[in-house]
């Protein structure tokens, strides 16, 4: 029996929501991840640990298919750090600003940002300054994920703990004379030269 090679992968997070739900005055959501979806978004994020992973979300009505999504994220979040490797906490609050479209005009739209970006590479201007929308897809849309990239935007991609100060690497000065290279004799001037 043949395997794919390609396997879909399960979001680590998912709150689907039918679009028939939301009214035309629009739908108010709080979203709270419970603990196995929170071990499954740190764990997705490379994260020690996510304590909490919240969202207070408002749906609203945009023209005449689309939704627009608006609301803050909340995450308390356990890092490594870079610098000492100790674990330590951190709160994450991030706004978030979304729209979802049909399928059909999400690739729409997504031609037209891929041709403003071609065009914007041409002639060095800014194309990047609208997101394609998210799909609605089958009536409904999903959150969930939409949530766990709004977090990994969030990330600190080398988080330090509080005060921490990395004092290493190429640019620090040896401390006894035995750790000087050879060759930094060969970048001291040379005098009596002729």
């Amino acid at each position: 029996m043949k395997q794919s090679s390609e396997s879909v992968q399960e979001p680590a997070f998912t709150r689907p929501v039918h679009v028939d739900e939301i009214r035309d005055s629009g739908l108010n959501l709080k979203i709270d991840a419970d603990e196995a979806e929170r071990a499954a978004v740190a764990v997705s994020l490379g994260l020690e640990g996510l304590a909490a992973f919240s969202a207070d979300l408002r749906l609203s009505r945009l023209g005449k298919n689309g939704l627009r999504l608006q609301g803050d994220l909340h995450a308390d979040v356990t890092y490594i750090s870079v610098v000492s490797l100790e674990p330590f906490d951190t709160q994450i609050s991030e706004p978030l600003d979304a729209r979802f479209a049909p399928q059909d005009d999400v690739e729409t739209a997504r031609k037209a940002a891929e041709a403003k970006l071609k065009s914007a590479i041409d002639y060095h201007e800014g194309a990047l300054e609208d997101d394609p929308p998210e799909p609605i897809v089958n009536g409904r849309i999903d959150l969930g994920p939409l949530l766990v990239e709004f977090l990994a935007l969030a990330l600190d991609p080398y988080p330090r703990k509080p005060g921490e100060v990395f004092t290493g690497g190429a640019d620090a000065s040896p401390e006894d004379e035995s750790e000087i290279s050879p060759f930094a004799a060969l970048l001291k001037p040379q005098s009596g030269k002729e």
